[in-house]
């Protein structure tokens, strides 16, 4: 609660000789209360300001804005031109000084004027006129009520006037948080692309490694290259994760991925059938090697059974070779498939998280703008308390 209205400040530019003006006036009104710009009570409403300016030179915009400022809840203001025994043209100063003041604030254009001599270097201080302005002024038995009404003016005017301020930051923020909405967007799109192209990459490289180790694989190595086909999988899809988690902050949540079964081994007909084929190379390749020992007059004995050893070397090798090339076939056709599975999965997963993502900044930039609507609102509510004919309308456009 503010002060109630019943000083003189004394104010003015600098170097105007505001110091001596106010001792003087305090020893000129014995009655009244005269304070300085230090000396006046926080929000206080003086009763009158005396603006003190000098004749050396006008005053300049600076100056005429803190005039304003000082002078809007003051009931009366009388203007002072101090230091006029040494400046004769003091006269033309103050018709600058008037035109100035009254462009910063309309109601300095008709303030009274009178030149003093506070602080002269020669002859006694002259502030008499500026006294007996001021003890006219000061005997006015309405100044109290015009002091306090000027106010309350000139704190609704300043609430106006912090409330536009508000206003246009909240607007500013509205307008800010839509456009940041759509940049987000338009990079949230790019960082699909980008992240979907990654995937699919990895999986492109995954699969020619794949079936390179898969072209290589033995017997023995069949076992291994199972557990490294999946493996190798869960490191794809680990990289993908890692991948948006450095884009959107989150990490996916983890879920396990249906990569379909190893295939099985050669089925009973097809095993027969490898026996029978290798069974007719080896029979073949006996008969020769029979003939060959009989040309090349050996024992018939001898031949034969090397013949059957030949021959049966050759089956089991056609054998076994015909069904390590079926498991590589099988192996093949099986990463393709788990390779499939997985880039489709690292699809899924992308898009899931960029969906959810962009749900939740919706979620929040909806909230954001709902509250900046409502602090519109209220802002508008406010202003048309000080000014019945102010309209306001909130920002609601999404």
């Amino acid at each position: 609660m503010t002060d109630p209205p019943g000083a003189v400040l004394v104010t003015g530019a600098a170097g105007a000789g505001v110091t001596s003006v106010l001792a003087r006036l305090r020893d000129g009104l014995p009655g009244h209360r005269v304070v300085g710009d230090s000396e006046a009570a926080p929000g206080e409403a003086p009763l009158a300001v005396v603006l003190v300016v000098s004749a050396t030179a006008p005053v300049v915009r600076s100056d005429g804005l803190r005039a304003a400022a000082v002078t809007a809840r003051a009931g009366a203001v009388i203007g002072v031109v101090n230091k006029v025994d040494d400046h004769r043209a003091w006269r033309d100063v103050l018709a600058a000084d008037r035109e100035r003041l009254a462009a910063a604030a309309p109601w300095l254009a008709g303030i009274p004027w009178v030149g003093v001599a506070a602080d002269p270097r020669l002859g006694e201080p002259d502030v008499d006129e500026a006294v007996a302005v001021l003890e006219r002024v000061l005997a006015d038995p309405g100044l109290a009520r015009r002091t306090a009404e000027r106010a309350r003016q000139a704190d609704a005017a300043a609430s106006v006037t912090a409330l536009e301020a508000r206003r246009a930051d909240v607007v500013a923020a509205h307008r800010s948080t839509r456009t940041g909405l759509a940049r987000w967007r338009h990079g949230m799109q790019q960082a699909r692309l980008e992240l979907t192209h990654a995937a699919r990459q990895r999986c492109a490289q995954l699969r020619s490694e794949l079936l390179a180790e898969v072209a290589a694989t033995t017997r023995r190595t069949r076992p291994r290259s199972e557990a490294r086909v999946r493996q190798r999988c869960d490191d794809v899809l680990a990289a993908v994760d890692d991948e948006i988690e450095a884009r959107l902050g989150q990490r996916p949540p983890d879920r396990p991925v249906a990569v379909p079964a190893a295939p099985r081994r050669a089925r009973p007909l097809e095993t027969r059938l490898m026996v029978v084929l290798g069974a007719g190379f080896g029979v073949g390749v006996a008969v020769v090697v029979a003939r060959l020992a009989a040309l090349a007059g050996g024992a018939s004995l001898g031949g034969t059974v090397a013949g059957g050893i030949a021959g049966l070397m050759v089956t089991v090798w056609v054998v076994r070779a015909r069904a390590l090339l079926h498991d590589r076939a099988l192996l093949e056709r099986w990463v393709v498939d788990a390779v499939a599975v997985v880039r489709a999965e690292a699809d899924d997963r992308v898009s899931a998280r960029m969906l959810a993502a962009e749900a939740d900044r919706v979620a929040s930039v909806d909230r954001r703008l709902a509250e900046l609507e409502t602090e519109l609102r209220r802002i508008a509510a406010r202003r048309r308390r000080f000014d019945a004919a102010a309209t306001d309308v909130a920002v609601t456009e999404r």
